[in-house]
């Protein structure tokens, strides 16, 4: 219960400190919806945040997304957490993932603190960010090793995709 508070908490930091905006990056249509709040209460979709509903990251007209320094810094430490835990992944165990990711945890807060982005920008980053933070929540509450090798195998393959989409 205390780590999906932390979760929420901090998702819910990271929204109150970016800025809206209205503008809306290359997207595809997926299924998914998602929901979260800037400046009040009163929940609202990426529709009503200038991003449809289902939106997925793409590139900016086949040009990488801008990000602010403080934002690219904690997303290459990110890479960096994951390029020092991948040689000891295959015989992690649940506290060795549990460990990795708290580590993780405690740059995404960072990122979240120091959130400075807007526009389009900014938009596209929730779409990177999002997945990611729900592979930590994930990887936080696996019950087994194997359960947490597979979410870390896909948490890894998400958090290396920001340099695919940012610069």
């Amino acid at each position: 219960m205390k780590l999906k508070l932390i979760l929420l908490s901090s998702i819910f930091a990271f929204f109150m400190s970016c800025k809206d905006s209205n503008q809306t990056p290359e997207t595809a249509e997926t299924e998914t919806e998602h929901h979260h709040d800037h400046d009040s209460d009163e929940m609202h979709s990426h529709d009503e945040h200038g991003m449809e509903a289902g939106t997925v990251l793409a590139l900016n007209n086949g040009e990488k997304w801008k990000s602010d320094d403080p934002t690219s810094k904690h997303a290459q430490n990110l890479i960096g957490l994951d390029q020092e835990f991948r040689p000891r992944a295959a015989d992690a165990n649940l506290e060795m993932f549990r460990n990795y990711a708290d580590m993780l945890q405690q740059e995404l807060n960072g990122m979240i603190k120091d959130c400075k982005m807007d526009g389009p920008d900014h938009d596209a980053l929730h779409l990177w960010l999002e997945p990611v933070l729900h592979g930590v929540k994930e990887l936080k509450n696996a019950e087994t090793d194997e359960k947490a090798k597979k979410i870390d195998a896909d948490l890894s393959e998400k958090i290396i995709k920001y340099d695919q989409f940012f610069n």
